[in-house]
């Protein structure tokens, strides 16, 4: 499943080649600091070695790890240090699609995705719905008139 989802976000990279990806590893707190920085980087090179393979161009893909230091939730119990196990995946670039007024532009132009583990070593995965290239539209609210009886 990791396979397929991290094969899209290669084809989103490969169908706009000025895009530029960051791949950020990151480990809970068991084990020593030097451990889980080497952990983190393996994390993050191998998710970049996979998306190498699928043909994105390595000039375009940046892995680092961050070791225990970014933590995104509590280490003092399971649930926090399985969320701490993860891969963020930071994109850059070109804005995709159509052009966007100044008012429609996002605050923070790096948009950022993230994966966790379950346990340590294991595979991590995308949440779905994570990677969408396309914009979307919301649906047309429907209107109702002032006479409308109540739903």
């Amino acid at each position: 499943m990791l396979g397929e989802r991290l094969a899209k976000v290669a084809g989103i990279l490969l169908a706009y080649p000025d895009l530029r990806i960051q791949i950020e590893g990151h480990t809970d707190n068991v084990g020593g600091a030097e451990y889980n920085q080497q952990l983190s980087e393996h994390r993050a090179n191998s998710v970049r070695e996979f998306l190498i393979t699928q043909g994105v161009s390595p000039a375009n893909i940046i892995a680092r790890g961050f070791g225990m230091t970014q933590a995104v939730a509590s280490n003092a119990t399971v649930a926090g240090r399985q969320l701490n196990r993860r891969v963020d995946l930071v994109v850059s670039g070109e804005a995709i699609g159509t052009m966007a007024t100044p008012a429609q532009l996002p605050s923070n132009p790096m948009q950022k995705m993230s994966t966790a583990t379950g346990n340590a070593g294991q595979t991590p995965t995308l949440p779905a719905g994570t990677v969408n290239p396309q914009p979307q539209t919301p649906p047309p609210v429907p209107q109702k008139s002032p006479d409308s009886p109540p739903q």
